[in-house]
């Protein structure tokens, strides 16, 4: 992980007569998880093969780095590569930044990373006393951000080795023919599967609590 960001807010005040009401803000924020665009299964010359990733595809399409086209032109792109596959492909690259910056060349292991995490956790305390005894009261919020909107505080993540494949690759007259892997549904944005959801860290979690002081 490269980068991470943590902050801490607390407000107290006695609202009514000398009970402390308190707020407290916990943020944490991490840059993405890396992983490496690589030319999918069925080639055993880019990987592919049952002794490279023992049959399991999906989590590991080959090992093999992607060739970044130029473009729909790229002299080194077959012309038996479908031209509406290839359309939606240079899309797809245009719009990542690790792909876009290696055009004409392998693009680098581990290049590229995930999407940052922000996980907000909020804590409500309430303290009451009585005499020389006090109770408090809290409720404590942990990844607010998902209780207010599903698609917030979502940890995402391809599945280790973080191999992902934009194309599987044959070889032709010394050049490449690309076509499209398993999560292709036409358009740019189905060019490679989605990352994984952690179920747990994505979700939000309540916890209500009462502590006693004597």
């Amino acid at each position: 992980v490269e980068h991470r960001i943590t902050a801490n807010l607390i407000w107290a005040k006695e609202l009514f007569g000398d009970n402390m009401t308190t707020v407290g803000l916990a943020y944490a924020g991490r840059s993405g998880r890396h992983y490496s665009y690589v030319f999918g299964s069925g080639n055993a010359a880019f990987g592919g093969t049952f002794l490279a990733d023992f049959g399991s595809e999906g989590d590991n399409p080959g090992p093999m780095l992607f060739y970044v086209p130029t473009g729909t032109s790229d002299p080194l792109i077959s012309p038996l590569t479908d031209a509406a596959f290839l359309a939606d492909l240079d899309a797809f690259i245009s719009s990542e930044g690790c792909l876009n910056g290696a055009r004409g060349g392998i693009v680098g292991r581990n290049s590229c990373e995930s999407d940052w995490v922000n996980i907000l956790s909020v804590r409500l305390q309430q303290e009451i006393k009585f005499g020389d005894t006090a109770v408090d009261l809290f409720l404590d919020i942990e990844n607010f951000g998902n209780l207010i909107n599903s698609d917030w505080g979502r940890v995402d993540s391809y599945t280790a080795p973080s191999n992902v494949a934009p194309a599987t690759v044959a070889i032709d007259n010394n050049q490449y023919v690309l076509t499209p892997n398993a999560s292709y549904s036409g358009t740019p944005q189905s060019i490679v599967p989605q990352p994984a959801i952690a179920r747990i860290a994505s979700a939000y979690r309540l916890q209500l609590g009462v502590r006693f002081r004597f």
